[in-house]
């Protein structure tokens, strides 16, 4: 009868055992599962708010770009309600990385403004404007984004040169998080050259 009853203990502690294994083994495999989906799909990762940073990198910038080349670019073609005269205002293409870290599903805005190099003072006028300024939407709790922007070329006295550079600002609301000054470059404004208004929509537009 002893034996029985501990035939009946042992039998019950495999059992026990197995099933220990079982849940241990469904349960490493719910975390394999999740880490793979988290690193197919990083968007779905929860964002765990421990750290809240943003930075901007200016990368690159080609110059004598008129906006109508600009929309070319990036979209194809320009928007409808802008102008022949406008899309001919010549300006630069600024090529900027942003780094953003614990802003997933928020939106983070990229602000420019031009200033003279010489007097380091914001060139009135040259600065953009709500539809003009980038949106990012992070997907993921840590993102990286390129955003290419077309800023209009400020305008020296004719035939002078004058040296000027962009900064970019970024904002979450209304907080200012990061920024970034571009290298300067020289402008010389040709005579004949139009110097209107630029057709004040973002690539979206």
């Amino acid at each position: 009868m002893t034996d029985e009853h501990g035939g009946a203990a042992q039998g019950g502690e495999k059992r026990t055992a197995t099933i220990v294994t079982l849940a241990g083994a469904v349960a490493a495999a719910a975390i394999s599962l999740t880490t793979l989906l988290f690193t197919l799909f990083p968007e779905w990762r929860p964002d765990p708010r421990e750290r809240s940073d943003a930075t901007i990198s200016f990368l690159a910038l080609d110059r004598n770009v008129t906006q109508r080349e600009f929309f070319n670019r990036v979209r194809g073609d320009a928007p409808a309600a802008c102008t022949e005269k406008q899309l001919t205002r010549s300006g630069i293409v600024v090529y900027i990385q942003v780094d953003i870290a614990g802003f997933k599903s928020s939106s983070i805005r990229l602000r420019w403004f031009t200033y003279n190099a010489g007097n380091h003072r914001r060139e009135p006028g040259l600065g953009s404007n709500d539809q003009e300024t980038t949106v990012f939407q992070p997907r993921a709790p840590i993102n990286r984004q390129i955003a290419v922007v077309w800023v209009p070329t400020a305008l020296p006295p004719i035939d002078l040169m004058s040296s000027y550079f962009v900064r970019f600002e970024l904002y979450s609301a209304n907080v200012l998080r990061a920024v970034a000054d571009t290298t300067s470059f020289p402008v010389v404004r040709i005579g004949d050259e139009y110097t209107g208004g630029w057709c004040r929509l973002g690539p979206s537009g």
